[in-house]
């Protein structure tokens, strides 16, 4: 290739700028991916992720954390000091996440407590009630996973905005090769 060829070839500035655009969108594309739960699909054995909202396990998770379990195994033997994702017997759509203090395999029930909470949760949890074994957290993700659960259309429409003025933008700053003259 000729060094006219080349100069011909390469990218402008306009071009490079498209380039690193494409790759932004596609790096945001694929952390909204990881936010996707296949445990929450119905995904056997799969981990499961949960957003931390209040303080009661403060020091141990924060709030904004996203917390990770693995689906509680049929049978499982529950041990005093896990920390346990569980139906709140009281309030069944509630979802909560605190350390075992007590396990009752007699009554199939555990107690619980929230690290960060001075008094034991005011009731036992029947074990059928767990729904995950907590494996660890990634500090503020919680944040961007809520974000992302709460405003999935204004996501998506930017989203296909952004696609959209960049396929434009592709197109109107298309390079067309430098024709040579020739030389007679």
């Amino acid at each position: 290739m000729t060094r006219a060829e080349r100069r011909a070839h390469r990218r402008s500035p306009a071009k490079n700028a498209g380039r690193i655009a494409a790759w932004t969108i596609g790096g945001l594309l694929a952390a909204s991916m990881i936010t996707v739960d296949l445990g929450h699909l119905g995904v056997p054995g799969l981990p499961q992720s949960y957003v931390v909202r209040s303080g009661s396990m403060t020091g141990t998770f924060d709030i904004g954390s996203l917390i990770v379990d693995l689906p509680t195994p049929a049978h499982a033997v529950l041990h005093r000091g896990e920390i346990v994702t569980f139906h709140n017997p009281t309030q069944p759509e509630e979802v909560m996440t605190h350390r075992i203090i007590a396990v009752y395999p007699q009554k199939h029930e555990i107690q619980t407590k929230g690290d960060a909470n001075p008094m034991k949760d005011p009731f036992l949890t029947p074990e059928k009630n767990i729904i995950g074994i907590y494996q660890g957290e990634i500090p503020y993700l919680g944040y961007a996973v809520s974000f992302i659960q709460n405003r999935w259309e204004w996501l998506l429409t930017m989203l296909a905005a952004i696609v959209g003025i960049s396929l434009i933008v592709k197109w109107v700053m298309k390079d067309e090769p430098v024709k040579e003259k020739r030389e007679a």
